[in-house]
C-alpha cells in the first residue's frame, strides 16, 4: 500500500488490486497503517482517516502512532492511550470516540473501542510516540524524558533522559535516544551504552537483535554502531539529511531523505540509489517508491526497475 499526498489531496494505491482512492485531507500525512488508516497533522491536532471508507476522526492529541500491523492506535497527550482498531460493520476498521482524550469525534455504526491507559511519570508527556517493529513495546519521548513500556504491562514504565527534539528507536526491550550532548544512549534490557557521535542525529533504528544501532545524520551520513564494542562503521552518505531508516533481514540498510534514497549491504557496499520529487523506502529495505512529475514508481533494490 502506498499513500501519496500533494496540496491537501491524498491518494491511496494498493498495488495488488491496482486500486487508487483519492481523498481531500487537511494537513500533513505523518503515518500510514497496514489496514488503510492514515494519520494527518494540522492546526487541530492529529486526525485518523480510514481512506477506503471515507471516514475520519480527530484525535486532538500531541502525538499519535499506528502499530506496524495496523491494528492499534497509540496517542500521547493528557494520557498515554492504546486503542484497538476494531472491525467495522463492512469489514474495515476505524477508531471512534471513547468519550475521553483519545478520539474526539464519534463514528456511528462501530462498536465501542478497547482502550488501555499507560502509567506515565508525568502528565502531558510526549511529542513523539512509537511502537517497536514487533508491536510488543511502546515508547514516548517528551519533556527531556524517554519512557518505555511493554504493552502487556502498561503500569510499569522505564524512564530515561532524552533530548527533546531527537529521534527515538525501540526494539527487544531496548530504547535508543539522543542525549543533550548529542550522544546516542541505549537503555532498557541489558547494559546501558552511550555512543559518541560527530554530527546531529536525525534518524535512529535498532537492529533486529538490538545489538547494534543504525544512525542517520543531518549531513547525510549513515553509520552502524555495534553496542558491545562501540565500533562505528560508516555505510555511506545520502547527500541530504536522513529522515527515515529501514533494515533488511540480512543486515542491509536503507536510508531516505526528502528526495533521495540509498541502500547498502551489511558489509557497507552500496546496492542502489534513487532520486525523485519524493521518495519512500519499504520497511523491509527491499523496495523504494519514487514520485516524479506526478507518477509513482515502485523499484526493487537489486534492479531499481518498476515492478
Amino acid at each position: 500500500m502506498l499513500v501519496v499526498g500533494d496540496g491537501g489531496t491524498v491518494k491511496l494505491w494498493q498495488p495488488a488490486s491496482n486500486q487508487i482512492v483519492e481523498r481531500s485531507l487537511r494537513g500533513e500525512v505523518v503515518a500510514c497503517g497496514a489496514l488503510g488508516h492514515v494519520l494527518t497533522r494540522n492546526d487541530q491536532g492529529v486526525e485518523v482517516h480510514r481512506l477506503l471508507e471515507g471516514r475520519e476522526a480527530c484525535v486532538g492529541e500531541v502525538a499519535a502512532a499506528l502499530s506496524p500491523d495496523g491494528r492499534h492506535l497509540a496517542t500521547a497527550g493528557a494520557r498515554i492511550l492504546l486503542e484497538a482498531l476494531e472491525a467495522s460493520p463492512d469489514g474495515g476498521s476505524s477508531p471512534q470516540d471513547p468519550k475521553g482524550p483519545c478520539v474526539a469525534m464519534q463514528l456511528s455504526g462501530y462498536p465501542k473501542p478497547t482502550l488501555t491507559s499507560f502509567k506515565s511519570p508525568k502528565p502531558n508527556l510526549g511529542d513523539r510516540i512509537l511502537f517497536d517493529p514487533e508491536s510488543t513495546m511502546l515508547a514516548v519521548r517528551g519533556g527531556e524524558l524517554g519512557v518505555l513500556w511493554e504493552i502487556a504491562t502498561p503500569t510499569q514504565p522505564s524512564v530515561f533522559k532524552a533530548r527533546g527534539d531527537g529521534p527515538v528507536a525501540v526494539r527487544k526491550g531496548r530504547l535508543a535516544v539522543v542525549t543533550e550532548t548529542g550522544a546516542i544512549s541505549v537503555s532498557g534490557a541489558g547494559t546501558p551504552v552511550d555512543l559518541a557521535t560527530t554530527g546531529k542525529v536525525t534518524a535512529l533504528m535498532l537492529t533486529p537483535g538490538a545489538d547494534a544501532v543504525v544512525a542517520g545524520f543531518e549531513d547525510g551520513s549513515v553509520a552502524r554502531h555495534v553496542l558491545a564494542t562501540k565500533v562505528a562503521t560508516v555505510l555511506g552518505n545520502l547527500g541530504e539529511p536522513v529522515t527515515t531508516l529501514a533494515l533488511a533481514t540480512d543486515g542491509g540498510v536503507a536510508a531516505a531523505g526528502a528526495t533521495r534514497a540509498a541502500f547498502w549491504s551489511v558489509d557497507a557496499k552500496e546496492l542502489a540509489r534513487v532520486q525523485g520529487d519524493q521518495v519512500a523506502v519499504a520497511a523491509d529495505a527491499r523496495s523504494v517508491v519514487t514520485v516524479a512529475g506526478g507518477t509513482a514508481q515502485v523499484s526493487t533494490v537489486s534492479a531499481t526497475s518498476s515492478r
